[in-house]
Parts: structure tokens; sequence; C-alpha cells
């Protein structure tokens, strides 16, 4: 049920932010600090708890709880769309906001992409993401294409259709005399952050939960595009995604969760899906994915667990033979999991 008109004139929020978890739970009470400080735009606030450790959630909850946040727990992990539904389905605005567990906001960001909203009708409005510290200055996505031409390629019957997909300004200085000023029209963006229509998500059936683990924005903008829709940014609202990285890595206490986030068999599953879905062709695309279902696992587990084994750093060929063996360890611990959450999501829906 969202606002009625007059319920909007009476000055309730237009908009709901659903932040759910993104790789790690490390950055979560920065992440909702940041958007408790720096939003001044009226709006609802709902938490979604995708297994996230004692802990963090008990800061997350007396944050909620200070701030008259709804929190919902649900025990386990839930995958990233499973996520964005169980709190969208849960706001009675207007809009709905998925941000992610990670992501710093500017002052005046939601005022500039609620307002953008109301201004051009465009079912989707973004912000230009930037990625890593210092905070708000280089830029992740603003923005891109998957194809040459969306209407071009949703006129090709399936099995002929190519996925060509590009992110605008990645890595570009914030401050580059090429970064857009004013807000322009795009095929996709992330769901770092990304302020959607309820109505559409309605419509639409709600987001795709065989979209497992990778490329939920692009089965999304699709969407969004075939429905008639229109996604736009808004460059002058900026945020930023602490992604993890040398400087700033996964705790332990982070790896169960992201071990199944990026697990290969969510991927694999996830691509096979989304190729069935839309009739596009396997390669060339799909093929260099389907070549890198371990390389988070390799970099945000595996790798740095090597680097404090005394001797391995730095002996090349120690390096690789641990890389091989734990490599295959996790795929086989992360496909487990893939599995126990299959059953636990069966069990629920009962």
């Amino acid at each position: 049920m969202t606002h009625t008109e007059s319920d909007i004139s009476q000055g309730l929020p237009l908009v709901t932010i659903v932040v759910t978890p993104r790789d790690r739970w490390g950055l979560a009470e920065a992440s909702l600090v940041s958007v408790r400080d720096k939003t001044d735009t009226p709006f609802e606030l709902i938490y979604v708890d995708g297994g996230m450790p004692k802990r963090v959630k008990a800061g997350i909850e007396a944050i909620c709880r200070e701030a008259g946040y709804k929190f919902m727990a649900f025990g386990r992990f839930l995958t990233p769309n499973e996520a964005r539904n169980r709190g969208a389905m849960a706001a009675r605005t207007r809009y709905v906001v998925f941000l992610d567990n990670d992501v710093m906001v500017t002052g005046n960001w939601l005022k500039l992409l609620v307002d953008e909203a109301e201004a051009s009708g465009a079912e989707v409005v973004a912000p230009i993401t930037c990625q890593n510290l210092p905070l708000h200055t280089q830029i992740h996505q603003a923005g891109g294409t998957y194809a040459t031409s969306a209407e071009e390629f949703f006129a090709q019957p399936k099995g002929q259709r190519w996925i060509l997909e590009q992110t605008y300004l990645q890595r570009t200085d914030l401050t580059d005399p090429s970064v857009p000023k004013e807000p322009f029209d795009t095929q996709l963006c992330e769901f770092h952050c990304a302020l959607v229509r309820r109505d559409t998500l309605e419509k639409l059936g709600w987001l795709d939960e065989k979209m497992l683990g990778t490329k939920e924005h692009l089965d999304f903008c699709m969407s969004v595009f075939e429905a008639g829709g229109r996604v736009r940014v808004e460059p002058r609202a900026v945020v930023t995604c602490v992604l993890p990285s040398g400087s700033r890595p996964i705790a332990i206490e982070d790896y169960p969760y992201f071990a199944l986030r990026w697990s290969p068999r969510w991927q694999m599953d996830t691509l096979t899906h989304f190729t069935e879905k839309w009739g596009v062709d396997a390669e060339p695309y799909f093929e260099e994915r389907r070549a890198k279902l371990h390389w988070r696992h390799m970099e945000g587990i595996v790798q740095p667990s090597l680097n404090k084994v005394p001797g391995v750093k730095g002996n090349k060929i120690l390096n690789r033979v641990g890389r091989k063996i734990v490599g295959s360890g996790l795929t086989v611990v992360s496909d487990l999991m893939a599995r126990r959450h299959a059953a636990q999501r069966r069990g629920s829906e009962r």
C-alpha cells in the first residue's frame, strides 16, 4: 500500500531507503550513520538483515531504534534481490531507494534524486557512484549501456541478441570536465544506489530472484526498458561505495557471507538464467564472465589469507599452489552453502 496524495500533501515522506548487504558487514554502521546524518529530505528507512554477525546486528539495531527506522531480521543469508524485494515490499512510499550497506552519501543526495524523478517521470534515477577512499573522488559508475541501441536490441529475436556492456566514466576523477553536470538518460545503472518507483517494481513482478549473485542491475534495467520505462542519472547527487581492497580487506567474520555471495555456483546459475531469459548469445560477453567465476573468492579471501602465512607471500610457487588448494576448498564450501541456502528458501516458501 502506497501513500495517497493527501498523505503526501501532509508532508509524509515520498521515499523509503532500503539498505541491504553488499559484500560484507564491516562498514554497515558507518554507512547507516552517513545516511542518518547527511540526509535532510524526509524519508523512511528499512534495514534488511541478511544474516549479519551478532556484534554488527546489535549496533545496527541500536541506530534503527534511536532513529525510528524499521529493522527486518531473517536469520539467514539472503541473495541481493531477495533482500531488496523484502525491503521494497514492506515500503509504503512512492519511491524506494536501494542502498548497499557499504555506501557513504553526501549532503542533498536524496533530494536531488527525488526531485529528478518527480520532474522527469523516470522510473529509475541513480546518482554518480564513486569508489573507495578518499570518499567522493573517483567515479565507479555514472550510467552505462548494454547495447549500441536498446531499441534495436529488443527488436532482434531471441538468440540473435548481443550484450555490449559499458560502464560510463569508471575510474574518472569526479572533478574531470568530462563529467556531466545535468541529468541524462542511460541504459543502465547499478544497485549500489538507485531510486525506483515502487509501482514499477510491482508492475514488473518485483526483482527477479533467480538472479542470484551477479548482473542483477543489468537484468532490472533491461526489464524497465522492455516495459517502456526510463533510467536516468542525476550527476549532482553523489555517493561512494567502499569496495573491498588491499587497504580495506574484508574481515574474517565476513568470510561466510562473502563466500556465498560470490560463489561460482550462484554466478554460473545466474548467468545461465540470464542468457535463457533474454535470449542472448553466450559469447563473447558471457564466455569472459564464466572464465572469471572465482576471481572475487581469490582476491577477497584466498590471497589475503595466504598473505598471512609465513613464507608464502612473495614466493610465487608456494603462492600458486596455495591459491589452487585454498581456492578449490573454498569452491567446495561455497557450493555446499549454496545448496543449503536453496533448501532454506524452499522451506521458508512452504
